[in-house]
């Protein structure tokens, strides 16, 4: 975990280690030491040639348990990359890059044909306030389907 990277850039990308981030924000969390904290080390040490995900590290004091996990994960995207990286390498941060770290990535991660189908379809944009859940799907299954109010 790495909450503060800057100064370890050079010896993780020669060490060839990846680096899960966060949190980018304080929600809750008692335990964390937020004096070296930025909310863009995850793009830092993503430019220096770092492979990162970013963590939601949950806190169930806080509520942030079972589906309610990563519920501020589209916020920590959105506000890691304001003003030096982009939402899409900051949505790669939680599919893809993730899923390479986690050594899972052929079987998550990206849309492609053989792997496993976990979707959420949204209207809105993913990281902005705006968004609303229309449908999720588990395993190939749509599991939610939103219903008009």
């Amino acid at each position: 975990q790495v909450s503060a990277g800057d100064s370890v850039v050079k010896s993780l990308k020669e060490a060839k280690v990846a680096a899960i981030v966060g949190p980018v924000f304080r929600y809750g969390l008692r335990k964390v030491d937020y004096t070296a904290h930025s909310a863009d080390t995850g793009f830092r040490l993503k430019k220096g040639g770092v492979l990162v995900a970013l963590g939601s590290f949950p806190d169930a004091n806080a509520g942030h348990q079972g589906i309610g996990a990563t519920r501020f994960l589209p916020e920590a995207v959105a506000w890691a990359s304001r003003g030096i990286g982009s939402s899409e390498d900051a949505l790669q941060m939680i599919t893809s890059d993730a899923a390479k770290l986690l050594g899972v990535s052929k079987r998550i991660g990206t849309l492609e044909k053989g792997k496993d189908a976990d979707l959420v379809v949204i209207t809105g944009g993913l990281l902005s306030s705006d968004r609303i859940v229309e449908r999720t799907m588990i395993n190939g299954r749509w599991e939610f389907i939103r219903k008009e109010r």
